[in-house]
């Protein structure tokens, strides 16, 4: 592979880097091999000065190496996919801003994301969500999605693109066509939707097409199949370039979802793309050959890599001298000469403004919560059902009070902020409350995670155990608070066992839970994990 060829690849590249800083060896690929775009994780972010610091790097390097800035993106939608969380806070998930039922304050809410975003040099949201949640055992969609209502999703995509874009942020609607009917996540399989693209476009696409109308910059697109047997939407060229460009007539960018998730690589045998079955970090370079030149070819202008550069360019360094027999003797992929993704991509990246840098007006406590986030957990938080008139529980910490998940919602930044804020609350430390990120570390540890039942995960057929943490024990015979943090569905009969012995449920992950807890149980539902969603709960509770 030449060198030429690997710089006009990775112009259409977006890639992920290691840690909190540039190492010297993606200081230097990022200059050689300039990207389109860096995708930025939690792993990158520590604080809102550390992250201020890398972006204006990133951004530095890549310019003057390009001639044009890079866009320096982040899946921030609010909730629990909020990878700036400890930078910026985290935004209410979609859900809880569609509950509120208030356009005018949804707008606001977004247009403080907006601003934060560009206080830390990120000038991409991947977002919003345009998936209509229409499978209530949907692993990974959830409180993510606006909703259930495809009119009700088609406005919120609407109302949350125009703030976005007024913000400066530049938009990112996915996940093409729709992952909100699936019963499994592309993270880890790849979907099959089961459906025809004409009942697609009567409901799924809805939301999509009001995005693009909206003027969203570009489109995701998921790991889906549309049947059995067929390759992912995201390397199909009927779903990207006939259905999405010609039938829509989106003339924006479109991005792939990342490439190192499953769905990219279980396409079956007699599809257009060669069957996958091991495990992800045992295909190195030659897999990737392969996506390069399946992607490319399905007419998408941007791939997104989750992975470090480093490790990326290490792997087509090694696969180069197989790629001419891979893409067919041509030298290239099919598809990288398309020389109206390179403009499409050129104009997106022109319209980067220069990077603003400052503080968050107001951010004292550390909390990122008195500000419209605010405002839409006061109007989306719900007490489902209070039947034995439990609320508010009161006290100062006595009684008991539990959070229940699996082992990985445990280890998620937002997580932990919600479990800190509401336990700050309720300890008796008041609202403002700032629990350490040490402190977390050592009441969220292995050592006091205490495994509860195992269970298949509904629609999935996956194996999977919850774990209970209990920081406030109270006394025997105290009220007992279970908060449950996860987000995948969790079989009828083990919530019910996991809820004997509770007065309170606090539904934050799954929202559909409310409607298989027993009736006799206080509800309270926040529509997803947010600090904001923390600090009301606590007070419906205490009866602040």
């Amino acid at each position: 592979m030449t060198s030429s060829i690997l710089s006009r690849m990775a112009s259409r590249f977006v890639v992920g880097i290691e840690g909190t800083g540039l190492s010297d060896t993606e200081r230097a690929i990022l200059s050689a091999y300039p990207p389109a775009g860096v995708i930025l994780f939690s792993r990158n972010v520590s604080s809102l000065r550390q992250t201020q610091g890398l972006t204006a790097e990133v951004s530095r390097i890549v310019e003057e190496s390009s001639g044009l800035p890079p866009l320096i993106m982040a899946d921030h939608e609010g909730g629990r996919i909020s990878v700036l969380a400890r930078a910026i806070g985290v935004p209410p998930a979609q859900m809880a801003i569609a509950r509120a039922g208030d356009h005018s304050l949804g707008d606001k809410a977004f247009s403080e994301t907006a601003h934060r975003l560009s206080l830390c040099g990120v000038n991409t949201i991947l977002g919003p969500v345009a998936d209509i949640n229409t499978e209530p055992l949907n692993p990974v969609i959830g409180t993510r999605s606006f909703g259930e209502d495809r009119v009700e999703v088609s406005q919120w995509v609407h109302c949350a693109i125009t703030a976005f874009a007024a913000g400066g942020s530049i938009t990112c609607i996915k996940h093409f066509p729709g992952h909100g009917g699936t019963g499994t996540d592309s993270h880890h399989t790849l979907p099959v939707l089961g459906t025809t693209i004409g009942r697609l476009e009567r409901r799924e696409i809805l939301p999509f097409t009001e995005g693009i109308e909206a003027g969203a910059d570009m489109v995701m697109v998921g790991h889906l199949a549309m049947a059995e047997r067929m390759p992912p939407a995201s390397l199909d060229p009927n779903i990207v370039l006939r259905l999405l460009r010609e039938r829509m007539a989106f003339h924006g960018v479109v991005i792939t979802d990342a490439l190192e998730m499953e769905g990219a690589h279980r396409a079956v045998p007699g599809g257009d793309v060669p069957a996958r079955t091991e495990p992800m970090d045992r295909r190195g370079g030659d897999a990737t050959i392969d996506l390069l030149r399946y992607a490319f070819g399905a007419g998408n202008d941007l791939l997104l890599f989750s992975r470090s550069v480093g490790l990326l360019f290490a792997e087509l360094e090694d696969a180069g001298r197989a790629a001419d027999g891979l893409w067919g003797g041509r030298g290239e992929p099919p598809g990288l000469g398309d020389g109206e993704s390179y403009r499409r991509i050129e104009a997106l990246r022109a319209r980067i403004a220069g990077d603003r840098v400052g503080d968050i007006p107001g951010d004292s406590g550390g909390r990122f919560d008195d500000t419209p986030y605010r405002r839409i957990a006061e109007k989306s938080v719900q007490v489902i059902r209070d039947p034995s008139a439990a609320l508010p529980v009161g006290g100062d910490g006595g009684f008991r009070l539990t959070f229940l998940g699996e082992r990985e919602d445990f280890e998620n930044d937002v997580v932990r902020r919600f479990i800190g804020c509401l336990h700050s609350i309720l300890a008796g430390t008041g609202e403002k409350g700032n629990v350490s990120a040490d402190h977390l570390d050592e009441l969220v540890s292995q050592e006091r995670l205490h495994p509860g039942p195992v269970f298949e995960v509904p629609g999935s057929g996956e194996e999977s155990r919850l774990f209970e943490f209990t920081p406030l024990s109270g006394g025997p015979g105290s009220p007992a608070v279970l908060v449950l943090v996860g987000r995948r569905p969790v079989p009828y009969d083990i919530l019910h066992k996991c809820c004997s012995q509770t007065s309170v449920a606090v539904i934050a992950g799954w929202p559909y839970a409310a409607e298989l807890l027993p009736g006799e149980l206080t509800v309270i539902c926040t529509f997803g994990l947010y600090d904001a969603a923390a600090g009301i709960t606590g007070s419906m509770i205490m009866g602040l």
